[in-house]
C-alpha cells in the first residue's frame, strides 16, 4: 500500500490506480506532481466522497475528523451520496480523516 501526502496541505491519502494524466486516490484525483510518497509518521488518512468506496474495517468505532474539523464517530455510510459520511451528530460530511 502506498501512501501520499498531497503536497501543501497536511492530508495523507492512499494509493488506488495510476492513470497516465494522474493518480487516483482516496483522497481523489492529482497529477504525480501534486503527491508526495509519505515518510515517516502518518496522522490519518482523507477519504472522500467521490472517490472512497471503503473504509477501514474498524470505521465504526473509530473517531474521525470530518470537514468542519469536528471529530466525531461515523454513525452511517450512504455511499453514492454527494455527502456520505453521516455523523454520529447527524451532520452529513463529504469528507473524513480517520
Amino acid at each position: 500500500m502506498t501512501i501520499y501526502r498531497i503536497k501543501d496541505t497536511p492530508c495523507f491519502c492512499i494509493h488506488i490506480a495510476e492513470y497516465t494524466n494522474g493518480i487516483e486516490t482516496t483522497a481523489g484525483f492529482y497529477s504525480k506532481e501534486q503527491l508526495v510518497k509519505a515518510d515517516g509518521p502518518i496522522s490519518g488518512i482523507t477519504y472522500t466522497a467521490e472517490y472512497c468506496t471503503e473504509l477501514p474495517v474498524d470505521w465504526y468505532d473509530t473517531e474521525a475528523l470530518d470537514d468542519r474539523n469536528k471529530r466525531l464517530k461515523i454513525k452511517e455510510i450512504k455511499f453514492g451520496t454527494k455527502d456520505p459520511f453521516v455523523m454520529e451528530d447527524g451532520y452529513r460530511s463529504t469528507e473524513v480523516t480517520i
